[in-house]
């Protein structure tokens, strides 16, 4: 049972997760350099990795 509530958790995390990224990239000005952008999306496409992990763990518990 506990696999079930993880993978459901886990799904609803990322659809969040790319909710917020996408609100907070269409909030960023388009005038930013390539380099910042580069970084922002960057860092966002990583960070979805500790919460993952987190569920995963306890999932596997």
């Amino acid at each position: 049972m506990r696999m079930f509530f993880g993978m459901t958790a886990l799904l609803v995390m990322i659809v969040l997760y790319a909710g917020i990224v996408v609100t907070i990239a269409d909030m960023l000005p388009t005038e930013i350099p390539v380099l910042i952008q580069l970084l922002f999306f960057a860092v966002a496409g990583i960070g979805w990795i500790w919460p993952a992990k987190w569920i995963i763990n306890w999932s596997r518990r």
